[in-house]
């Protein structure tokens, strides 16, 4: 009996019985007299319970009591659970969508202003503090609604200062801090709507050049229905 290498297998043995007339070929080629002894190493194995994977380690010889029953050899895989975010598209920031992205995923759209939990969450979350939000004072489209203080977030405030939203608090009678009569003016604002009547509104004067620059007028809107000119505070129209 003795302990043969099998050619070509990297290593592998096997116990064999040969005359022992061939004991020299085999001893010449690395062959031990004996049995093989049998190392029964220990090995990793994701081990499957059901739905739970454990990470076990085993011996060698009980891997294919293992294998027939789905266990695989090696590390078990890292599951990526999944979170819900507020997405933010990109130039679409007032179109927000509720989606669930991989929480490995979550960095790269937190970067660009995603936040977590769902966009319909009036609470917020700690990702999410309403520092984020700007106060304006908002001119509804609706004839003689009155200004209304509102929150927005940053990108919408381009659409919001085009038909005349002022930032700040809407002004009081009281007069704030934040939005003092005194530093407002009163002008004759043409919306963009067409067929739309002429608004009065009141803005802070940095915002003149940009109501000027197309057609409104200082001074309140002119009330006789005769004439298509408007009433300049100060002067006769």
């Amino acid at each position: 009996m003795i302990c043969h290498h099998i050619p070509g297998k990297g290593g592998e043995t096997q116990t064999i019985s040969i005359k022992e007339s061939e004991w020299n070929i085999h001893q010449s080629h690395g062959d031990q007299l004996g049995a093989c002894t049998v190392v029964d190493n220990d090995i990793q194995i994701c081990h499957h319970d059901g739905n739970t994977k454990t990470q076990i380690t085993i011996k060698e010889s009980q891997w294919n009591q293992h294998a027939a029953h789905g266990d695989t050899k090696g590390i078990c895989p890292v599951e990526d659970k999944k979170i819900t975010i507020c997405h933010y598209p990109p130039g679409k920031g007032n179109n927000p969508q509720t989606i669930q992205i991989s929480a490995s995923a979550w960095q790269a759209h937190q970067a660009h202003g995603d936040t977590k939990g769902d966009c319909s969450s009036s609470t917020g979350s700690p990702d999410t503090p309403t520092s984020t939000k700007m106060i304006i004072c908002h001119i509804p489209n609706e004839k003689g609604a009155s200004p209304q203080t509102i929150q927005i977030s940053p990108e919408e405030w381009s659409v919001h200062q085009a038909h005349g939203d002022t930032k700040g608090e809407c002004a009081t009678s009281s007069g704030s801090p934040d939005a003092p009569t005194s530093t407002r003016i009163n002008i004759c604002h043409t919306p963009t709507e067409k067929g739309a009547s002429p608004q009065n509104i009141q803005i802070s004067p940095e915002e003149w050049p940009a109501h000027q620059a197309h057609g409104d007028t200082k001074g309140d809107c002119a009330t006789d229905s005769k004439k298509s000119t408007t009433v300049i505070k100060g002067k006769k129209p």
